[in-house]
């Protein structure tokens, strides 16, 4: 019997996790997965921001909508909006205690 190469892929993880707050998801943990998808993909840096935005939907998207398309298109893109969407999502740390 001969031994067959396994024909291994290696998964690429382009697309980012879908984000939709109208539908009442959470974003904290949307935010967790779009934070394991940033570490695991294979885009180049300029593309992530573009791929996350293609990721969000309703007032998600609204927000980081008035991020210009070159700041998307940077290095920092993906951190840019998580930031700006942080300050719309995510409680601060006095109703987190309540």
């Amino acid at each position: 019997m001969s031994k067959r190469k396994k024909n291994k892929k290696k998964a690429n993880f382009i697309n980012a996790p879908l984000f939709n707050p109208d539908n009442g998801e959470n974003y904290e943990k949307w935010k967790k997965k779009s934070k394991l998808w940033e570490g695991m993909t294979t885009l180049n840096k300029k593309k992530r921001g573009p791929a996350l935005y293609m990721a969000l939907r309703g007032r998600a998207e609204s927000i980081v909508s008035l991020i210009p398309n070159s700041l998307i298109q940077s290095v920092n893109g993906f951190e840019v909006m998580i930031e700006k969407l942080d300050g719309m999502f995510l409680p601060d740390k006095f109703e987190k205690c309540f």
